[in-house]
């Protein structure tokens, strides 16, 4: 890329834009300052820390905007960016710059949502800029959700210690959204190669609004060095988990969660991810169990969980054995071969037990499990909401 600016930023060559999907949103590396802003010769004249800080002060907001268009919309990583100030959370710069089309996909102003409350909606103000201010300075998503554009994220994955080279700072994913966040440009740091090979997160946050799947991000970064993010993309379970958490525990509609690959049927994330209590509700091992046979005796079986969820995803009746969760049975009573929801299509199966049931999903390449529990204040409608929109978001992720 040929910075209007005069230094010539590091791009992917010969790499589809389309396949690598984002660009996520790096950190420069402490006292470097924008190089977006400046020639790198007029970088080492200029110095780092005060020096720079004070020159980026001295430009305009509209600049910001346009960097954030060179830099992370004109290759075709990411469809919007925006930056913040650390100390308000509040959005000063947005891209793409055409038509001021980035503020639309990034900000919306104060509007009311319904959040769960304690087993009960609630209606409620959003502040964006109040809730971003929370998630850098807590590391989690606010307790009425990660908002942008008047769109609620779920956050994936937060590395509180992000390693490049000798720098570090806090990295969050979010499901669509990468965000790294600085400190001010008010410290003095190293300079030269470190600087010249990054990818620079011009400012206290910046976001890289993602165009294709959270693993376009990885292949991304690793050509550009960055191998500490990559590192985390491949710790893909344990983000799985709190995105579960994210999607099912967190509104209360569900008091468990579990996703299984088609393949095999056996859950590798479940929540709620404290204390790795999805697990105990969701599954148990190989177990011996009293199974009615055909000529109406009774058999001691071991069941497999895993292998009795694969039978169900593929045939859409419980297996000869029942369906088991966590050591209990569950009895199928709707099965929706072809469910719709918005865009997307899936096989749909509902199973209960005594004042508790199951909401499963399948998609083409998983297998999501929601649980609720009507001693516990949940009904079958909103577990299955619950369910349906994120099996409906998977699908649009391509699974």
């Amino acid at each position: 890329m040929n910075s209007a600016h005069g230094f010539a930023g590091p791009s992917v060559k010969g790499s589809d834009p389309q396949s690598l999907g984002s660009l996520a949103a790096l950190r420069i590396p402490k006292g470097c300052g924008p190089l977006a802003m400046y020639s790198y010769s007029e970088f080492l004249t200029k110095g780092t820390g005060k020096d720079i800080a004070q020159a980026m002060a001295e430009e305009e907001e509209a600049s910001w905007d346009q960097t954030l268009d060179e830099w992370l919309i004109s290759e075709g990583y990411c469809y919007a960016a925006g930056m913040a100030q650390l100390e308000d959370g509040n959005f000063y710069a947005a891209a793409p710059v055409a038509d001021e089309a980035g503020w639309g996909f990034i900000f919306k102003e104060d509007h009311e949502q319904m959040i769960m409350q304690d087993m009960t909606e609630k209606k409620m103000t959003i502040n964006e800029g109040t809730a971003l201010k929370f998630l850098v300075d807590n590391h989690k998503a606010p307790p009425t959700g990660l908002w942008f554009g008047g769109e609620k994220y779920a956050v994936t994955r937060v590395d509180k210690n992000f390693e490049s080279g000798d720098a570090s700072s806090p990295a969050l994913l979010v499901t669509g959204v990468s965000i790294a966040i600085t400190k001010t440009q008010e410290e003095k740091g190293q300079v030269g190669g470190n600087c010249t090979k990054a990818i620079p997160c011009l400012g206290p946050y910046f976001l890289g609004f993602q165009q294709t799947s959270p693993s376009a991000l990885t292949r991304c970064l690793r050509h550009h060095s960055y191998t500490r993010l990559g590192a985390m993309a491949e710790e893909e379970e344990a983000s799985w988990d709190q995105t579960l958490d994210e999607w099912l525990i967190s509104e209360g509609y569900c008091y468990a969660a579990g996703m299984a690959q088609l393949e095999d049927g056996n859950f590798y994330a479940a929540a709620p991810v404290a204390e790795e209590a999805g697990w105990g509700f969701i599954y148990k091992d190989d177990h011996e169990e009293m199974i009615m046979q055909d000529d109406m005796t009774e058999k001691k079986m071991t069941i497999n969980e895993g292998t009795a969820l694969k039978f169900l995803a593929d045939n859409h009746k419980a297996p000869p054995t029942g369906l088991w969760f966590g050591g209990e049975k569950y009895a199928v009573t709707r099965v929706d071969k072809n469910f719709e929801s918005g865009d997307a299509s899936f096989v749909f199966i509902f199973a209960a037990k005594p004042k508790k049931g199951v909401s499963v999903a399948i998609t083409k390449s998983q297998v999501i499990c929601g649980f609720y529990d009507e001693e516990k204040g949940q009904v079958g409608g909103n577990c299955t909401k619950a369910v349906v929109a994120f099996a409906e978001y998977m699908v649009g992720l391509g699974y």
